[in-house]
């Protein structure tokens, strides 16, 4: 019988080089393009917190350049400080949705102070005909 003869191949080392440099060469090539749309993102985000912050500071401009007006005064005082002007009668209209959030807020603490009975706008009879 013949005898078959396995042929070794051999590894050609220029090519193995050649090999290594190409994945070499992928792998910090996809660093790079990881890093370039992790800064794109990065950029996109600082942007619109820079437009958030300007249109903030606009705000704020316009506030300081008021703040020495006395009808914008009187408007801080009346939405703020709930103030009203003398003579004039101030009613505290509460919607179902803050009534229900006050109590929450209050918890039995209310009930303790007043014996139980509901603190609001309704005042202690005031004002009714």
């Amino acid at each position: 019988m013949g005898r078959t003869v396995k042929k070794k191949k051999r590894i050609n080392p220029g090519r193995l080089i050649l090999t290594v440099i190409i994945v070499v060469l992928i792998f910090f090539a996809a660093i790079s393009v990881k890093n370039i749309v992790s800064l794109h993102v990065e950029k996109n985000e600082l942007e619109e917190e820079n437009a958030r912050l300007e249109e903030e500071k606009d705000r704020l401009q316009n506030e300081l350049e008021n703040a020495d007006d006395p009808e914008y005064i009187e408007e801080q005082a009346r939405q703020q400080l709930r103030m009203v002007m003398p003579g004039e009668v101030l009613y505290i209209i509460e919607e179902e949705g803050e009534r229900a959030k006050a109590s929450a807020e209050s918890g039995s603490s209310e009930k303790s102070n007043d014996g139980g009975t509901e603190s609001g706008s309704a005042g202690s009879g005031e004002g009714n005909e």
